[in-house]
């Protein structure tokens, strides 16, 4: 009696019994990272060693506002995200840094995202991206500049987000056109992620897994490895050659591995048509957005019973993954159908449903969200005698007949095909494989030769202590507790000494900041002038002054500028750049209270400060209220500080007032300034 599926959402499907295997040092390494530092790194390893299982892992047990990208339609919907390009709105063309629209003036009219995709970007604290050998260097720097512009967090790597990238960069590499190519190569040496000139100073952390679960035979998984690396060796082309010609039995399901799609697409027709069985068309259905250029399978599907097929699903009772390959048994007259694996075992398939999602982000929940926006649904099936070497990628089958047709034409090809099988008495070639058909990488090679390097992971957990203990200290600081303040810092700077850079300075500014106000919630809105121990917190509210600045002078940002301002208020609360600057910020908001509080304030700590006289006066001009401006304005007279800016504010005022005389006197008072005897 066969078996039935049920309908299940492909995103929360998973190996529930996966547990980290103590004795994986890399795997192990990696999980630390994520759940002690905050710093971006490169998750990788060859084929089998276990990386999609580890990230379903990391998705489901570590509590990280995250979410989950992938550079195409397909690989978003397999792994339950979305598209690079659909969530960051990068439009499809190569971008150089040097592109126009990614300037601090134009990036905010080029990326026009809403107040809630506003807040996602700020609350986010992981991305992950998936199959990143595959993504453009430049589209790296954008992800980048997006996100600290609008984070406001300009002076750390993706603004402070964590970026775990995942994926094999002996695989298939980044696709590119020629124009793309001639266009690029003028800013990039080469297109890997990790050429993106966030990487210029330091190449990313890297964590590689060496320990191989999928395939069991040592001497394939050697070959494999040297397949993947370029260094083959006589005696790897002699043993994978002799696959030549073998024949692989009929009962065997055979699946052919061809280079483009057009030979897949002919391959899989021929098969169906010499079939003598009935066709039956299976029509799926669309429901809300799903692009039909991401569609897992035929919306119109073909199928005839003894056709070949593969699942594209993973069972909820593991009778079946993604990959698995099968025969279609009995096609019913209410168009229920039978599938007999590799196993023997017969299961009847009912319809499927594939989500089209976007995250979006819960104040009330504080967590990110995801929301479905589309569905497709169909039977998780599509004709299988022959897929793309691209399209297996990340699969594993026992028998594969592989035709690498007339050339092996992309760096990786090989290895992804041959790496499929797994074993390599499985594997049947059409063709030798050719000494020069062997695609090395040099820049690969050399990015990887860093990788699980012990030093760099030790530094990346010492400079996460060192934090924790300036995270410490701000809030010990900010509860006047200035003596255990004075040692948290002493251990923190003992450990990872980070204010010797500038740099520095401004990602720790942020972080402490961030991190701190979590722990205290309530602070006090005004506070005595900070003793000599507060020398630190005042060095670190200039840095937020400065970002607040870059908001309006940059990205005209106002309502992200009177956050940082706030910031630095709460750090020194007699900054008076802050409260000058968050006046002007409320007066390209337009709104009079916010502008006249946070000047009055500013006035009422510094009467004798040009800037704050001369911002109190200009916003009571801007607000209509002239008598007052002139009060304020005439005291900025007498300090002598910008004397041009105050005389054309004054002759404004005295025209709104319509005092002619006052007018005149001091146009002649501008006009002397500009023309001195």
């Amino acid at each position: 009696m066969p078996r039935t599926t049920k309908k299940k959402n492909p995103h929360t499907e998973e190996n529930e019994d996966f547990k980290p295997d103590p004795a994986n040092k890399e795997m192990l390494n990696a999980l630390q990272l994520l759940r002690e530092t905050n710093e971006s790194f490169f998750l990788t390893g060859k084929a089998g060693t276990g990386k999609s299982t580890l990230v379903r892992y990391i998705r489901k047990h570590l509590h990280k506002k995250c979410v989950m990208l992938a550079p195409t339609g397909i690989a978003a919907l397999n792994v339950g995200g979305q598209t690079i390009h659909r969530f960051f709105k990068i439009p499809i063309r190569p971008l150089p840094p040097d592109d126009r629209d990614l300037s601090d003036r134009k990036i905010s009219q080029t990326f026009k995202y809403n107040k809630e995709q506003k807040d996602l970007l700020r609350e986010l604290e992981l991305i992950i991206i998936d199959e990143v050998s595959m993504v453009r260097a430049d589209i790296i720097d954008v992800i980048d500049r997006i996100l600290r512009a609008y984070r406001g967090v300009h002076n750390e790597p993706f603004g402070g987000v964590q970026i775990l990238f995942v994926g094999d960069l002996y695989q298939l590499e980044p696709v590119t056109d020629a124009d793309e190519r001639d266009i690029l190569r003028n800013y990039y040496p080469d297109m890997y992620f990790f050429s993106a000139r966030v990487f210029n100073k330091q190449k990313p952390l890297t964590i590689e897994l060496t320990k191989v679960y999928r395939q069991a035979d040592a001497r394939f998984v050697g070959v494999l490895d040297h397949f993947r690396t370029g260094a083959v060796t006589v005696e790897d082309l002699q043993m994978i050659n002799s696959r030549v010609g073998q024949t692989l039995s009929e009962k065997d399901m055979v699946l052919r591995l061809s280079t483009t799609r057009a030979l897949v697409d002919h391959h899989n027709t021929d098969r169906l048509n010499d079939l003598e069985t009935g066709e039956v068309i299976f029509t799926g259905k669309i429901v809300g957005d799903f692009p039909e250029r991401d569609l897992p399978t035929e919306l119109h599907l073909k199928l005839k019973e003894q056709a070949q097929v593969m699942f594209l699903s993973n069972h909820p009772d593991q009778f079946w993954a993604n990959g698995t390959l099968g025969i279609i048994e009995h096609i019913d007259e209410e168009g229920t159908v039978s599938v007999r694996l590799e196993d023997g075992q017969i299961h009847t398939v009912e319809e499927y449903i594939w989500e089209n999602i976007r995250y979006t982000y819960s104040h009330e929940e504080h967590k990110v969200k995801t929301e479905v926006i589309g569905q497709f649904v169909q039977l998780p099936l599509k004709l299988a005698w022959a897929i793309t070497i691209h399209k297996s990628q990340g699969l594993t089958f026992n028998h594969v007949s592989i035709d690498f047709g007339t050339r092996i034409f992309a760096a990786g090809q090989a290895y992804v095909a041959l790496s499929r099988c797994r074993s390599l008495e499985g594997i049947h070639m059409q063709r030798a494989v050719q000494p020069h058909e062997i695609i090395s990488r040099t820049a690969v090679d050399r990015f990887y030769s860093q990788a699980n390097s012990d030093t760099r992971m030790s530094a990346a957990l010492d400079r996460a202590k060192a934090e924790a203990g300036y995270i410490q200290a701000a809030i010990a600081w900010r509860k006047r507790q200035f003596s255990d303040a004075s040692n948290y810092l002493a251990e923190a700077m003992n450990i990872c000494n980070l204010f010797d850079k500038p740099v520095y300075r401004r990602m720790l500014t942020n972080r402490i900041y961030s991190m701190a106000q979590t722990q205290q919630e309530t602070i006090e809105k005004q506070a005595k002038r900070l003793t000599e121990q507060d020398k630190l917190m005042k060095e670190l509210a200039l840095e937020y002054v400065a970002m607040g600045n870059d908001c309006i002078t940059g990205l005209n940002e106002p309502e992200a500028a009177i956050r940082n301002y706030n910031k630095a208020l709460r750090l020194n609360p007699t900054q008076i750049e802050a409260m000058v600057g968050k006046g002007r910020a409320f007066i390209k908001m337009n709104d009079a209270h916010g502008a006249m509080s946070a000047l009055n304030d500013a006035v009422a700590l510094a009467p004798k400060n040009a800037e704050a006289l001369i911002a109190i006066g200009e916003a009571a001009l801007h607000f209509g209220y002239p008598e007052k401006a002139e009060d304020y304005l005439l005291k900025a007279l007498t300090l002598k500080k910008h004397r041009r800016k105050v005389l054309d504010l004054l002759i404004k005022t005295y025209e709104k007032l319509g005092d002619d005389e006052l007018y005149d006197k001091f146009r002649k008072m501008r006009k002397k300034e500009d023309n001195p005897e």
